[in-house]
């Protein structure tokens, strides 16, 4: 008879150190995930989004840009809207990123060039196409660029006025 309680306890023993180490696994878990969520830097947070084709709408001021994530850079983002349309932001003008689960299939998000707002601008220039000025904290203006520097652009808007405007008044480019 002690061999059967013997047998239970030795049983009851192991049970209890499977159920200890089913806890202790899941409190790792919680752990890893805890200091990923503390750790994750924005664009490293938007890429995953971007790869999973998930459709986000960034605020800054009164506009919200919707679409997803086909680039992205420690600076910039660019967002292909449902209309198929590009806007580039500047991500440290973005006040609120909104997101909802992932529609699409999977799709990769480009790393490379343009990796600056300055890169982006300096494009358009030279490709003298018209587009839309998204300010921080004024309303956006269309015209086609006439110069970038380091500090400011300068930008015709098609009825006779220019523009100097500060680069960091610029929050996002999109199409005319």
């Amino acid at each position: 008879m002690s061999g059967g309680s013997r047998f239970g306890d030795d049983e009851r023993i192991a049970q209890e150190l499977r159920l200890q180490q089913r806890e202790y696994l899941e409190e790792v878990e919680n752990a890893v995930a805890e200091t990923e969520a503390a750790t994750t830097t924005l664009e490293a947070r938007l890429l995953h989004l971007g790869n999973r084709s998930v459709e986000v709408t960034i605020e800054i001021g009164e506009m919200d840009l919707r679409g997803k994530i086909v680039h992205i850079s420690p600076e910039f983002v660019t967002l292909r809207s449902p209309s198929n349309e590009e806007f580039g932001v500047v991500l440290n003008r973005v006040e609120a990123i909104r997101f909802g689960p992932a529609l699409g299939a999977p799709a990769p998000v480009q790393r490379g060039y343009p990796q600056t707002l300055l890169a982006r601008l300096r494009e358009l220039w030279t490709a003298e196409e018209r587009c839309t000025i998204g300010r921080v904290s004024s309303s956006a203006i269309v015209g086609t660029i006439q110069a970038v520097t380091e500090g400011h652009l300068e930008l015709s808007d098609g009825r006779g006025a220019n523009w100097l405007l500060p680069l960091e008044t610029v929050a996002w480019i999109g199409p005319p």
